[in-house]
């Protein structure tokens, strides 16, 4: 049995990402493991290492908020090894103070073993952050960010 399929990890964080400076890139941080197996975190912790080449899905959710002014647009992308993956922004735009959003999507990228993946994001409002929630009453926390990595296959050059 091949331990490629056995490949994950699950990360989250528990502090509120901010954004400290505008038009600025932020790369989504991980401080909890959930788990993992043929890969792992870096330093910082927002690179995620793979330790075998292959197909992965990357899946994340993140709770963002806007903390005054009006309307912010943020935009999100993955990362390969530093580099933007060409056409793989989004964006979002959300409706003001305590308009809370969570994006939630993935990403099917192929990797080489020793390649780092990194979730990036940007706004031109610095009151823009993923906050983390503390628990309360019967209701967990709320992770600013959740990532999850998946193997899913090897693959063929050109098929």
């Amino acid at each position: 049995v091949s331990q490629s399929r056995y490949v994950h990890a699950s990360y989250y964080d528990t502090t509120t990402q901010t954004n400290p400076v505008a038009d600025t890139v932020n790369l989504f941080k991980y401080n909890s493991v959930l788990s993992q197996f043929g890969i792992t975190r870096g330093v910082p912790t927002s690179k995620i290492f793979v330790s075998q080449t292959g197909v992965y899905n990357f899946q994340f959710s993140m709770q963002l908020d806007v903390t005054g002014g009006g309307n912010a647009a943020v935009y999100i992308w993955p990362r390969i090894n530093g580099a933007n993956v060409p056409d793989s922004a989004s964006k979002i735009v959300i409706d003001g103070p305590n308009a809370e959003l969570i994006p939630a999507w993935n990403f099917l990228l192929v990797l080489q073993a020793g390649d780092y993946f990194e979730l990036a994001w940007q706004s031109s409002d610095t009151d823009v952050e993923s906050p983390y929630v503390s628990p309360t009453g019967n209701i967990p926390g709320i992770p600013s960010i959740i990532l999850t990595v998946t193997w899913i296959s090897n693959y063929e050059a050109n098929e």
